[in-house]
């Protein structure tokens, strides 16, 4: 990467904005997306590290801002086109249904690339209408009366059909297309864009990324690549002041209560395997798929959400004390810490860190 691209990174005041568990197709199909999103004045900026396990997300600060207000004007404003828009991730959650049912009875014969393009293409769109707009609207809707809006809000937040749709019908699909097992595990390793993606499909070699991967979108421009230095220097670049120390982890009360238990991080279904009756559940960000655990838990400490994300909205069902909006309860917390979820005053407290 040239000096004036970095520089480019640089000048820009970024945010960590999201962290998930997802490989690298999957997250440059979810900033094409964001690209997409209608009434909040368009996204320039956003930016992704992946490092093999975690991609984190980064937005500007101020055009994030400025994305919610020029939202929450179009919703005083003109409500029912919002409602509309909504309205298309309810459609597009039936769709995705019928989509997976279609592929459950299709045999072995392999997709052409116009098949494939139209699945990625759809994939983005579920991204775009069941996930990403609703979690805008969440945010600019607050405190605002707006009881039809926020009903089809709470309607799209507690379902989410991107990861079944990934693994019944983008793999059983992409792995079609592999002629031998060494493709086949690059291919649902998932660890390439979608362009090189397309290129395979033309006949050239698909390989793999290394574990440090950038991809940033700066206005019209594209940088990215999995040079490890660059990696780093970019890494620092963003996060200037990372070591600072935490006792007490501080949030957002979405439900009150006041439970003490052990922790238990979890970022994707495998971690549910190792979830006790009676943990402390600590995630980035809840989803659908959690409810498992859910279940299972005391108490619920997330790094994101408001008071419309899917944490907040489960746990006042269920009533578990939940505290949102942490930013860093997954990086100072670890499996089998004693800790306190003062979930009354909004604030969870180490009782003993786990020895190792």
């Amino acid at each position: 990467m040239k000096k004036s691209d970095l520089e480019k990174i640089g000048e820009v005041d970024w945010f960590p904005y999201l962290t998930r568990p997802l490989n690298i197709f999957l997250f440059i199909c979810n900033a094409l997306a964001y690209k997409k999103i209608k009434y909040i004045g368009g996204i320039k900026n956003i930016g992704y590290l992946y490092d093999g396990k975690l991609a984190n997300y980064y937005r500007s600060k101020k055009e994030f801002d400025k994305n919610i207000n020029i939202l929450r004007n179009k919703i005083i404003k003109h409500p029912e086109e919002i409602e509309k828009e909504l309205s298309k991730g309810i459609e597009i959650n039936k769709e995705v249904k019928k989509i997976i049912k279609k592929y459950d009875q299709i045999g072995e014969s392999k997709p052409n690339k116009a098949e494939i393009r139209y699945l990625i293409n759809f994939y983005i769109d579920l991204f775009v209408y069941s996930t990403i707009f609703p979690y805008f609207v969440g945010l600019a809707i607050d405190g605002l009366r707006v009881k039809k809006m926020k009903t089809l809000v709470d309607k799209l937040r507690l379902v989410s059909y991107y990861s079944d749709f990934k693994d019944k019908v983008l793999d059983k699909n992409f792995s079609k297309l592999a002629d031998d097992n060494r493709t086949k595990d690059v291919i649902l390793s998932y660890d390439y864009t979608p362009d090189e993606f397309f290129a395979f499909l033309d006949g050239k070699k698909l390989k793999k990324k290394s574990n440090s991967f950038y991809f940033f979108m700066l206005d019209e421009d594209v940088l990215s690549g999995d040079d490890e230095e660059t990696f780093r220097i970019i890494k620092n670049k963003i996060h200037k002041n990372e070591s600072e120390q935490f006792e007490d982890i501080k949030g957002i009360i979405a439900y009150a209560g006041v439970v003490s238990g052990r922790v238990k991080i979890i970022y994707e279904a495998h971690d549910f395997l190792v979830f006790n009756e009676g943990d402390i559940l600590v995630t980035i960000n809840s989803n659908p798929s959690l409810m498992p655990v859910i279940k299972k838990c005391k108490a619920i400490i997330s790094d994101e959400g408001g008071v419309m994300c899917h944490a907040a909205i489960v746990a006042r069902e269920l009533k578990k004390p939940c505290i949102i909006g942490t930013k860093i309860a997954t990086q100072v917390l670890h499996d089998g810490d004693l800790v306190e979820v003062d979930a009354d005053n909004g604030v969870v407290r180490i009782i003993k860190k786990l020895e190792n």
